[in-house]
């Protein structure tokens, strides 16, 4: 699997089975290839379906062509979602933030995952810290804006770290976490 940063907004997710794009900004026709739609916020509208491709927007269980995907409600009051994707034998958390209400509770409801890709605009370092303790994940990718990112590189002392993509084999899982900073 590969994980990458669309152009303007948003990410791209290359599994075996497809390629999917994770809260694009859509400006013009989607890529022919793209198998799917992901968006963590707002609601669908009848703008959405126009792209004739598969939208995944708000809680859920879905699946596509071997690729499972579970939506949870970012909380009360909001029309936030995080997703749990499941394909390559991989399971990937995807966020742009988790709310104080993602208690030690709502956070084993995720189950067991590999990697969380986290959106930083949103978040604290120390709220960041205490997710992916509470996961136990073995990468943690992050990306945002570029002051929000700074933030967290300087933190964690990342610069180094920075990558256009990341390619993640269930076979070669580090034994603790690797971070890594999409750049964009």
């Amino acid at each position: 699997m590969e994980i990458g940063k669309l152009e303007k907004s948003g990410l791209w997710l290359k599994t075996k089975k497809g390629l999917w794009w994770v809260d694009p900004l859509l400006e013009k026709s989607v890529d022919p290839g793209v198998a799917g739609l992901l968006f963590s916020s707002g609601e669908l509208d009848a703008s959405d379906v126009a792209y004739g491709k598969l939208i995944i927007r708000g809680p859920g269980d879905y699946e596509v062509g071997g690729v499972e995907v579970k939506g949870f409600s970012g909380g009360k009051g909001t029309l936030e979602t995080i997703y749990r994707v499941r394909a390559d034998s991989l399971g990937i958390v995807l966020a742009n933030s988790f709310s104080d209400k993602w208690d030690d509770k709502r956070v084993e409801k995720l189950g067991s995952n590999d990697v969380l890709v986290l959106g930083v605009d949103k978040m604290t370092v120390k709220r960041c810290k205490e997710i992916v303790k509470k996961m136990g994940v073995n990468y943690l990718i992050l990306w945002g804006e570029s002051e929000a990112l700074k933030k967290f590189a300087d933190e964690f002392d990342l610069e180094s770290l920075r990558q256009d993509k990341v390619k993640i084999e269930a076979e070669s899982l580090p034994e603790g976490l690797e971070v890594v900073i999409l750049n964009g």
